[in-house]
């Protein structure tokens, strides 16, 4: 039943390229805000995806800290 699920939600999921404005919202969210809000600002992102959207953009130089 579980393996189900996955597939139906899989199915839901369509990958996309991040855009500029996704990325600097990112930015600016992300030491602030938890999964579940992060999840909110980023419909049809998994988890999983903005989570390796901020490794992609760390080792690339962006910081994540609270920007005033």
């Amino acid at each position: 039943m579980c393996f189900s699920i996955i597939i139906y939600l899989m199915k839901q999921y369509i990958k996309r390229p991040w855009t500029q404005e996704e990325r600097n919202l990112l930015r600016k969210e992300y030491d602030r805000s938890s999964g579940e809000e992060l999840l909110q600002l980023f419909p049809g992102r998994t988890k999983n995806a903005i989570t390796k959207q901020v490794y992609y953009l760390r080792k690339r130089g962006w910081t994540f800290k609270e920007i005033k």
